[in-house]
Formats: C-alpha cells, sequence, structure tokens
C-alpha cells in the first residue's frame, strides 16, 4: 500500500546548515594548510573551528529536540564518538580533546584570546592528531536528510496530543 501522506517540511536549526556547508565545503581544512608556515596559530583556530562545528552536529543529531548547542559543555570522554576516538587512539585524543591545558582544546583559548603567536614547531605538535579526529568525527556526521527525519519524528512526539 503506498502512502498518501505528505511529509511535512522541517527546518532544521539554521547554525546546523551553516555548518553542513563549511563542512562539506572543507574551507577550513583547506585554509588551514595554505597558511601553517605563516600563521600557525590561526591555521590550528581553523582545524578547531571545523572540529567544533562536526561536535556540534553530531551532538543536535543526538539530542534534536533540545535544539542547536550554543556551547561544549558536552564533551566527555565517555560520549560514544569521542569514546571511540579515546578507544583507537588515546593519546590523539588526549592531545586535541584531553582536559590537560596542552590540549588543543585548553590551547585555542591561549590563542584566541590572547593572540600568542604559534612557531609551525608548535603547531606540528597537533596536527596529526587534529586531522585524526576530523576524519573520524566525519565517520559520526549524520546527513542533513537523517537529521530532517529525525527533528519531524520528534516535533511528532513533542506535538502529540496527550
Amino acid at each position: 500500500m503506498v502512502s498518501t501522506m505528505k511529509k511535512k517540511n522541517v527546518r532544521l536549526s539554521t547554525k546546523a546548515y551553516t555548518a553542513f556547508k563549511e563542512i562539506e565545503e572543507e574551507k577550513f581544512i583547506s585554509r588551514s594548510e595554505k597558511l601553517l608556515d605563516s600563521e600557525s596559530g590561526f591555521a590550528l583556530l581553523l582545524l578547531w573551528c571545523q572540529i567544533e562545528m562536526m561536535l556540534k552536529v553530531i551532538r543536535y543529531g543526538d539530542k534534536i529536540k533540545y535544539g542547536w548547542p550554543s556551547e561544549l559543555n558536552f564533551i566527555r570522554a565517555s560520549w560514544a564518538p569521542l569514546n571511540r576516538i579515546k578507544g583507537i587512539n588515546k593519546a590523539a585524543y588526549e592531545n586535541i580533546l584531553g582536559t590537560s591545558s596542552n590540549s588543543l582544546w585548553k590551547y585555542r583559548n591561549v590563542i584566541a584570546h590572547s593572540g600568542k603567536e604559534v612557531e609551525k614547531t608548535e603547531a606540528m605538535k597537533y596536527w596529526k592528531d587534529v586531522i585524526f579526529v576530523i576524519d573520524r568525527l566525519s565517520e559520526h556526521l549524520p546527513t542533513r536528510e537523517a537529521l530532517s527525519a529525525k527533528k519531524r519524528r520528534s516535533d511528532r512526539q513533542l506535538n502529540r496530543k496527550k
């Protein structure tokens, strides 16, 4: 039997559409590679932006009924996508997303808030691991279609009569 029900159009968060566009175009990665020699700190910030967008898209997919995550307060090694990364390469996880002051997550605050200049040799301590984390996160990224379908289901549940 063919369903005659029309799929209700749903609208994802505007930030989700922006993040998908940036992730698909890989602008941050290509720009960071071009800047590595001359502006290593900025190159790391661009890669961090890529990670942050990916984390938020994945989290949005997990908890779509709560809306777009405005902060990264959900980053925990026990969260499935990050737990997987940590299980595959604990050193890379700690270097990029760990809680130590040497992790890229913490180091990016220093770069962003103080304008600290970063030498290429310092940036290279993170480079291979940040690319590894980006590659692993891309394996967890939902598609726009999957997010739309999940949002449609979530909206139906939230709006159903009790």
